[in-house]
């Protein structure tokens, strides 16, 4: 009865040991998993404020966009102003060159008809138009330029 009670008590030591290797592995899982949850808690609290970081430069962004696109818009309703300043006075050019030479056709014809005496007058007259003349075609041809890099630039 004596070795049955020894080798009771042997079984029931290993079996307790067993026991307590696997309270112990309990344990140790059971720490690890919850370094493990907090690992992950961590990394969601960090992924969490980069999500919130870059929607705040993502919205800081779209606003910048929107201040952009209406300094875009405003630039071209003031290039379009200056491209029709541009033909307006273009054409109030070409008016005045035409007038200009009609004045140059009038006074040429006028000296074919007058006497000697009145046509050194008339001459003289004749080439102040005519310098006015190359002056205003100068003018035009500087005014037919720039409204035509106004609209190349507008296009």
């Amino acid at each position: 009865a004596g070795l049955e009670l020894r080798e009771a008590q042997r079984s029931r030591n290993d079996h307790l040991k067993r026991c307590q290797l696997l309270e112990d592995e309990i344990i140790n899982g059971r720490n690890a998993a919850d370094a493990r949850i907090r690992g992950l808690e961590d990394a969601v609290k960090i992924a969490k404020g980069e999500a919130r970081r870059r929607e705040e430069e993502l919205e800081g962004a779209q606003a910048l966009l929107r201040d952009t696109a209406a300094q875009l818009e405003a630039a071209r309703e003031e290039r379009a102003e200056h491209v029709e300043g541009l033909e307006a006075r273009a054409r109030q050019a070409e008016a005045s060159y035409l007038n200009l030479k009609r004045q140059y056709a009038e006074l040429e014809r006028r000296l074919d008809l007058e006497s000697a005496p009145d046509q050194r007058i008339l001459r003289a007259r004749c080439a102040k138009l005519e310098e006015d003349l190359r002056r205003k075609n100068g003018e035009l041809a500087r005014r037919d330029e720039a409204a035509s890099e106004a609209r190349a630039a507008a296009a």
